[in-house]
């Protein structure tokens, strides 16, 4: 499946997909439901998701680079060795996801929630501007990081 194959995907219910080594890179995916879809090895680079609902989908190693999320809901989603370098997430709930071996370089949450996050490396390397951390601390009281503070 290829971005170009699905034209418009605003709004599209897509729950319970099997878009596995989907290329959607570059795509408008404002207020598209895939929770529980299977995105494993997608490609997602640079992908705009505003209000989409991602809740249970599992992205294991998924390519999420330069993507950028506003309001999206990823509680319970598995990221495990996903790369989202130099991603952007406003107002995005990532509780309980599983973001083990994920690739988080430069990327950017602010006024999002990591609450109960699994993660296996430390997440230093990401900015956390009022975001919840996995423990529950919020980060601005971390300044501004959720380093020291994941759940393995």
């Amino acid at each position: 499946v290829c971005s170009s194959d699905l034209g418009t995907l605003d709004g599209t219910d897509l729950q319970g997909a099997d878009l596995r080594k989907a290329e959607l890179s570059g795509s408008d995916l404002t207020n598209v439901n895939l929770s529980f879809a299977n995105l494993s090895f997608a490609r997602l680079g640079s992908v705009h998701v505003d209000g989409g609902d991602w809740s249970g989908a599992v992205l294991r190693r998924a390519e999420l680079g330069l993507s950028r999320t506003q309001n999206g809901k990823f509680a319970g989603a598995n990221l495990a060795d996903a790369s989202l370098i130099l991603s952007q997430h406003y107002g995005s709930d990532f509780s309980r996801a599983d973001l083990s071996g994920a690739d988080l370089r430069q990327s950017v949450f602010q006024d999002s929630s990591l609450f109960l996050a699994k993660t296996s490396t430390s997440l230093d390397q990401a900015r956390m501007l009022n975001t919840i951390c996995p423990d529950g601390v919020n980060s601005n009281r971390n300044n501004n990081s959720c380093a020291g503070h994941e759940l393995h």
